[in-house]
């Protein structure tokens, strides 16, 4: 299932549980009795989540649910915190936590001016352009995901994570 918005066009859904159930008659258009096998890369994890528990409830049988490289469902609340790591003492430390505050005030300002961007686009009925769409795709989800409250699932959830990440690259969707 491709992701709503990723092509700039407005995105109906505004929860978490909305974006799953939209994704699952996309699903069920293509196969509509299941098991169905549901993964989601980076924060789609918690929407593949989601998507298990709708499905559990319609009485559907799921073969696996998981995360690519993400978190597990119930961290969606920790996205908005920064993790600042600090050597342990002297001028180093100082000054390695005064660049990490400059590093993320910097990349901070950046989001609000592409969340800006992207608020006024929306507002005006104009498609989002293909620089803002990951941001688009990104506020989207962290706006659904603070309101996202996580029910009980009865099934297994599998994290698939990479042993080695690039931590500079900053191309993520969600």
């Amino acid at each position: 299932v491709q992701a709503h918005g990723i092509h700039g066009d407005a995105v109906r859904e505004t929860t978490i549980e909305a974006w799953a159930a939209a994704y699952l008659r996309e699903i069920k258009h293509v196969q509509p009795i299941g098991p169905y096998f549901i993964c989601g890369y980076s924060a789609g994890g918690v929407l593949a989540f989601e998507m298990a528990r709708q499905l559990l409830a319609l009485g559907d049988e799921v073969g696996l649910v998981g995360s690519i490289d993400g978190l597990h469902p119930s961290h969606h609340a920790e996205f908005d915190k920064p993790e600042v790591a600090v050597p342990s003492k002297g001028r180093e430390q100082i000054w390695h936590k005064a660049w990490r505050y400059v590093v993320f005030a910097h990349l901070l300002l950046k989001q609000k001016v592409k969340n800006r961007l992207v608020r006024m686009h929306v507002a005006l009925h104009r498609r989002v352009p293909s620089w803002l769409r990951p941001q688009y795709l990104a506020l989207l989800f962290f706006e659904a995901a603070k309101r996202y409250q996580m029910g009980d699932y009865s099934g297994k959830f599998t994290v698939f994570s990479a042993t080695h990440r690039n931590l500079r690259t900053t191309n993520d969707l969600g």
